[in-house]
């Protein structure tokens, strides 16, 4: 019987640190082969009942020497190491960590676009979300949750190896994208010699509420909402749903960036105070357990 091709590697986070433009560099290099966009299989509900080959089915054709997969989420939820480490016993790890409040903010204006979140002033969402209010779609429990960097990579250290996870700083991959994408192949096995010429970065914000209130209309033209999982549902493509979201994009795009901009809203000296304090242990716990310094972070 044939082996099953499964990953080598995966990019399993951070959400909104760098991993999509890490991964589009990744897909520059000859013997990668990364599909495109995301790979959910390891979490629920997609799981299921584990069966690998339909995983492996999509690299059947795959002649690249290495095989790897992007899921931000994948180092948030507590259920996906296990899999991980079950499936595929010498998986490479890579994961891309963001200041966490910075995180945070960048998740949260994402969240409004895509219609899970209402339309809110950062401030009082995040004020509600650290007295426990849930806000909008139930992926707003991640918006807070996914920062706790040393709970979530621990389980991943307590089930690989050491030397089969690289964590990187968002900052080590914009101080030098070819150097932090050049470690990357050497740690997935391939010669970073090959690697072709680095992407533009991708996944750009928006962040003023007027432009994220006109873009969500949209949305229903795209997708549904599945009210149990709080996952996006993405409707077949038509000419009568994709010209009204196409409308929508180019209003935003050309009229509304123009009149209205891009700035991104500052927290409240209070909110940052707030958030600071939440976050301060699980930033020391995560310095210890990388062996860097993360007094940054913490100022």
């Amino acid at each position: 019987m044939t082996a099953l091709r499964l990953p080598d590697f995966a990019i399993v986070g951070a959400q909104k640190s760098a991993s999509t433009f890490v991964q589009d560099a990744l897909r520059t290099h000859p013997d990668i082969f990364m599909p495109a966009g995301e790979t959910r299989f390891f979490e629920d509900p997609e799981y299921g009942d584990g069966n690998l080959a339909g995983l492996a089915a999509s690299f059947a054709d795959c002649r690249q020497r290495r095989i790897g997969i992007k899921r931000p989420d994948y180092l948030g939820r507590p259920e996906v190491p296990a899999r991980l480490r079950s499936a595929i016993p010498d998986l490479r790890v890579v994961v891309v960590l963001r200041h966490p409040i910075d995180r945070l903010v960048s998740a949260y204006y994402y969240y409004i676009k895509l219609g899970f979140l209402p339309v809110l002033d950062i401030n009082e969402a995040i004020a509600r979300l650290l007295r426990g209010e849930p806000i909008g779609n139930p992926k707003s429990r991640d918006l807070l949750d996914y920062g706790n960097y040393a709970t979530h990579l621990q389980r991943y250290f307590s089930l690989f190896p050491r030397e089969q996870i690289r964590v990187l700083l968002q900052e080590d991959v914009v101080a030098g994208e070819r150097e932090a994408i050049a470690g990357i192949c050497t740690f997935v096995g391939v010669d970073p010699a090959r690697m072709g010429a680095m992407p533009p970065r991708a996944n750009t914000g928006v962040y003023p509420l007027r432009r994220l209130r006109f873009l969500t209309r949209r949305n229903r033209h795209l997708y549904d909402y599945d009210a149990v999982t709080g996952k996006l549902k993405p409707h077949p493509m038509t000419i009568g749903r994709w010209l009204p979201a196409a409308a929508i994009t180019a209003v935003d795009r050309l009229v509304l960036a123009r009149m209205i901009g891009n700035r991104k809203p500052r927290l409240h000296e209070s909110t940052q105070a707030m958030l600071a304090e939440y976050y301060r242990a699980q930033i020391e716990e995560t310095a210890q357990l990388l062996g860097r310094d993360l007094g940054g972070w913490l100022r």
